[in-house]
């Protein structure tokens, strides 16, 4: 198997990780092993696009629950990690539309999962997950049981929103408290609970749970120019559209909406993990257009993540689905995102062997998404 096709089948691997609830890398991470591979396929032209991740993900739907086609598709977002490159995504929009600055709408990305929910004659017919993007499963029963989620609107509307179901720090808190109780295994993160309790055969359970959903686009039933005014007319119909979102004149005050909300992070009932900026006029959305997986106006620009100091005290290997062998690092317990973690994944050996790593050394920890640390550099000794 070609290095492409092995990083093409590593990245399907992380894609149904991710999909089924089980994420094993941090964001960053996995956006730049896309990066290479989109590298590659540049390069070599091994993949015909509709086999490659880079431009969609395929999953199993689970027969429980049927699927059903989205219209139009759920685009993912692209992830920026610094001020410099936010500002250089604003300047090839102005330079696109040749206009010296552009108003956004900035919201708070909420470490969820995507829906889609449908809404006939004022009714929620139907909350769709967004699978692939094209296709999802229905779960409906499972979305009625959302206590701040209007089951009949107050005027007879047929519509169409999407938003973001996630689990409060409180309800994951109290959930795994009554797992321990019970003698349980405990859940990981808030993230991966919602995930498996939108998928839950039993209602009750899911209610039990509380979860929780902010809807952030509408998109057919109502007629606005901008996207602030569509959130403004989903709040007034009884949706829960989060009241943090702020709309700016530039890019500058976007950076300082950013700037002001990192800090707060610790504070927020639910877990974030960036801000989400759209362009906010809908007509100027429609000139920029959209990516085969992403739209033009829109990027998420992603938090830095907590960093900690430890010492690889021993290594062991773990070998993945497709027999891929991955080095993990056993290092000395340290606090990281409030948890203590005592393993760092590697990734492969070619990380190992550019970051010169050996027993005994002391290594900077990074830790995205509330999963398993890596390795990100190794202090000079």
């Amino acid at each position: 198997m070609s290095k492409t096709a092995e990083l093409a089948q590593h990245i399907h691997d992380l894609n149904h990780a991710y999909y089924c609830d089980v994420a094993t890398v941090p964001d960053e991470e996995y956006d730049g092993l896309v990066s290479q591979l989109q590298a590659l396929e540049n390069q070599a032209g091994e993949f015909l696009p509709e086999a490659s991740p880079t431009l969609k993900f395929v999953m199993n739907q689970q027969e429980a629950f049927p699927s059903r086609k989205h219209s139009p598709p759920m685009l993912s977002l692209g992830n920026l990690y610094s001020e410099q490159e936010l500002l250089e995504w604003d300047e090839s929009l102005r330079k696109i539309l040749g206009t010296p600055a552009l108003s956004y709408t900035c919201e708070l990305k909420i470490d969820g999962l995507a829906i889609s929910l449908i809404y006939e004659k004022g009714r929620l017919a139907t909350a769709v997950t967004r699978g692939d993007g094209t296709e999802g499963d229905e779960v409906t029963a499972n979305l009625r049981t959302i206590p701040e989620l209007p089951v009949t609107l107050p005027e007879p509307l047929n519509l169409e929103v999407r938003g973001e179901v996630f689990l409060s720090k409180d309800a994951f808190e109290r959930l795994n408290q009554r797992r321990a109780a019970e003698n349980e295994p405990l859940f990981r993160n808030p993230r991966n609970t919602a995930a498996g309790t939108l998928r839950t055969l039993d209602t009750s359970e899911g209610r039990r749970r509380r979860l929780g959903v902010f809807v952030y686009a509408c998109v057919s039933g109502i007629e606005a120019a901008r996207h602030s005014a569509a959130l403004d007319r989903l709040a007034e119909l009884g949706f829960p559209v989060n009241p943090e979102r702020h709309c700016v004149a530039s890019i500058a005050d976007a950076l300082e909406y950013c700037r002001k909300r990192e800090p707060l992070l610790a504070e927020l009932p639910y877990a974030i993990d960036g801000v989400v900026l759209k362009v906010d006029s809908y007509s100027t959305q429609k000139q920029l257009g959209v990516t085969a997986k992403s739209p033009r106006w829109a990027t998420a620009y992603k938090f830095s993540t907590e960093q900690a100091e430890s010492r690889i005290r021993g290594v062991e290997l773990g070998v993945g689905r497709t027999g891929v062998i991955t080095p993990i690092a056993l290092v000395d317990p340290v606090e990281l995102n409030g948890t203590m973690v005592g393993r760092a994944t590697l990734y492969n050996f070619e990380q190992v062997r550019s970051l010169r790593l050996h027993l005994g050394d002391l290594v900077t920890l990074e830790k995205g998404g509330e999963i398993i640390p890596k390795i990100v550099s190794v202090a000079p000794s």
